[in-house]
């Protein structure tokens, strides 16, 4: 070699630290549910007490108070469960179960369909979340086993929640988290990621209900891992020496 060659280093890129998926806290959460507790009983009014002093719909149809109300219990199904929307929206009323758990409580157990993102897989919702199915089965027409549990008014798939969703969240300013990013109905699944490692639930464990990796939450909740080490971080001061 008659010259050293010149060999221009690799320029070092600085790491962006945790990618954080927007999601919801528990204020925001609260303030999300709250509301759409009094939105889906807009338009109703009472009826003269010979008539039983029920609420009836003065303006809007039975299929306008159903779309609400699928959404609502949607949005708190989707909370609860982690699914991805492709997911829920495959869901079938032949794909749930309850079943005891080890304190003998009733647990809804949900059949993931083998053709969504990660295969078929068994999830273990929250603690009530039958609840929300409950209320829609009562409304829906559309009951049988091989019925979708997420169908409009004439039992067909809803393709999209988020229009509606985003519209709500407009409402109460919380379409953007605090760094800009917008919210979906996709965000629920962080917000459930989220709030289940603050509760205490083993990663490995919920890495495995949510259909995803260890290493996937790590990366982008490492800032939720931290929290839950507050105890262990939170030493005392040092003893400063004479």
């Amino acid at each position: 070699v008659k010259r050293e060659p010149w060999i221009k280093a690799t320029k070092v890129k600085h790491t962006k630290g945790v990618e954080r998926r927007p999601s919801f806290d528990e204020a925001e959460w609260k303030q999300i549910y709250t509301y759409l507790r009094e939105w889906v009983k807009e338009g109703l009014v009472l009826t003269p007490e010979e008539r039983g002093g029920r609420l009836h719909r003065s303006g809007p149809n039975a299929m306008h108070r159903y779309q609400r109300e699928l959404l609502r219990n949607y949005l708190l199904f989707m909370a609860n469960s982690g699914l991805r929307p492709n997911e829920a929206r495959q869901l079938c009323w032949q794909d749930l179960r309850i079943e005891k758990d080890t304190e003998n409580k009733p647990a809804l157990v949900v059949e993931v369909a083998p053709t969504t993102k990660t295969g078929a897989r068994t999830v273990v919702c929250r603690e009530g979340t039958q609840a929300y199915l409950d209320r829609l089965k009562q409304l829906s027409r559309h009951v049988e086993p091989g019925d979708l549990v997420f169908c409009g008014y004439d039992g067909k798939p809803v393709e999209n929640f988020n229009k509606t969703f985003a519209s709500i969240l407009s409402r109460l300013k919380l379409l953007d988290d605090r760094w800009g990013k917008r919210r979906t109905v996709y965000s629920l699944r962080h917000f459930y990621c989220t709030q289940c490692l603050l509760s205490g639930i083993p990663v490995h464990i919920l890495a495995k209900n949510m259909g995803t990796s260890i290493s996937y939450i790590e990366k982008h909740y490492s800032h939720v891992l931290t929290v839950m080490q507050a105890k262990e971080l939170q030493t005392k001061k040092f003893k400063a020496k004479a």
